[in-house]
């Protein structure tokens, strides 16, 4: 992974996610909220057809333990557009909890699309890292 991290602002991470040496995806974070030092992360496979199916999941995984155990982040949220069911159904596996008070459309390709935000505590990641851990860990990927 390479690190793209600005001086200018601290706060915020970018990171480039590999695969076979080839750029496939990236990871970023963003302070969401200042005052409940709750942190905003983002991922994204760019070249799905470059990874196995499984990449989704590392990236997801990969973003959640570096936030909470290297960075020292207590909670995060994310945004998933609604009908992106994979997506959704992985943030649940990953401990989010939807919240739909956030709920909000967007406009992309000429649609109105929903948007769902979820947030996760340290917590809730702990409670199911180590078995996602074990699952990815038997992935031939």
């Amino acid at each position: 992974m390479i690190i793209l991290h600005s001086d200018h602002n601290p706060v915020k991470k970018n990171f480039v996610f590999t695969y076979k040496g080839q750029a496939v995806g990236y990871i970023g974070y963003t302070v969401f909220d200042k005052e409940q030092n709750i942190y905003s992360g983002g991922s994204y496979i760019g070249e799905p057809k470059k990874c196995p199916v499984s990449a989704g999941a590392y990236l997801a995984f990969t973003a959640n333990e570096y936030a909470y155990m290297k960075l020292g982040y207590e909670k995060m949220c994310t945004e998933v557009f609604a009908d992106n069911k994979k997506a959704v159904k992985l943030n649940k596996l990953l401990g989010w909890k939807p919240n739909h008070d956030y709920d909000y459309y967007v406009m992309k390709d000429g649609n109105k699309k929903l948007v769902f935000k979820g947030f996760c505590v340290k917590e809730d990641w702990e409670n199911v890292r180590t078995e996602l851990s074990d699952l990815l860990s038997g992935d031939d990927g």
